[in-house]
């Protein structure tokens, strides 16, 4: 007798056949369990500068809320709720695959995203598109909460030229050039210590948190429903998917059985016509 297939056995098989299907599913269920607090997510490469940039809104100047160094510091998602917003500090997308799917987790529900690039590495790399062309897969919505920062400004001769070549590559990815802010945190922390407003000027950090304080992704709250209406249009695609796949396998296997029943039932007839002419009485 053959096993009878569970709920379990068929989530299970979704999960397999639908990698998209479980992550949906566990996005939707983190979004039902968030506090009222906007959330500002960063992300970018190791090193990219993403904990100054958040210590530098935050005003943590002197004393880091989020820890920076030049080896590999945030492996698990930062939190710090200021002024009535959560700001999460993700783990470098180059670093290792749990630290990719932290980051991944942290961005699922992020109202606004602040992917961060260090300008001392010229033009986005390939790391970095293949990044941003992902999330922007895994968020159809990422124009609407993307702001894209440059950090390090300080260090760079040709910025000019480095921010163009970003732009167009944003370009080819998004059809759009999203906001984009060039800081410096070395110059905001100088600024801060020597009372010196140009230098704080010269920062870039002022636009950036004029810009945020606009931004919809934290003003507009009916956006969350949508994207997560985006994520049930997306599973029922799936599971439509996924039942006109059994459907049509389904149709496949009757049509063989009958078939093989016709076949079997030609036989049958064959074999009784043979036997009943061997048994034929003359």
């Amino acid at each position: 007798m053959e096993r009878k297939v569970t709920d379990d056995d068929l989530l299970i098989q979704l999960t397999q056949q639908h990698p998209d299907f479980c992550r949906l599913r566990s996005e939707l269920e983190e979004a039902k369990s968030l506090g009222p607090a906007p959330r500002i997510v960063v992300c970018g490469l190791m090193n990219a500068g993403k904990s100054a940039l958040l210590n530098g809104l935050t005003g943590h100047i002197e004393t880091e809320a989020f820890e920076t160094k030049e080896i590999r510091a945030t492996t698990q998602l930062q939190t710090l709720e200021h002024e009535g917003r959560l700001y999460l500090d993700t783990p470098g997308i180059d670093a290792c695959e749990e630290d990719d799917r932290l980051a991944w987790l942290g961005l699922a529900n992020a109202d606004v995203i602040l992917f961060v690039h260090n300008l001392r590495t010229a033009t986005l790399e390939q790391i970095e598109t293949a990044f941003l062309y992902e999330l922007k897969r895994r968020r159809p919505d990422l124009e609407r909460h993307l702001v894209v920062v440059l950090t390090h400004v300080e260090s760079v001769t040709q910025r000019e030229v480095s921010e163009q070549a970003i732009g167009k590559i944003l370009q080819s990815l998004f059809g759009t050039v999203p906001a984009i802010f060039a800081t410096s945190f070395t110059s905001l922390r100088n600024g801060v210590r020597k009372g010196s407003a140009k230098l704080c000027e010269l920062s870039g950090f002022d636009p950036l948190r004029e810009h945020l304080q606009e931004h919809p992704g934290l003003l507009e709250r009916g956006l969350n429903k949508q994207r997560d209406e985006h994520r049930r249009d997306a599973l029922e695609y799936i599971l439509d998917q996924e039942i006109a796949q059994r459907r049509k396998r389904l149709v496949k296997l009757e049509g063989k059985q009958a078939a093989q029943l016709a076949q079997l039932q030609s036989s049958v007839e064959r074999l009784f016509d043979s036997v009943s002419h061997g048994l034929a009485r003359d």
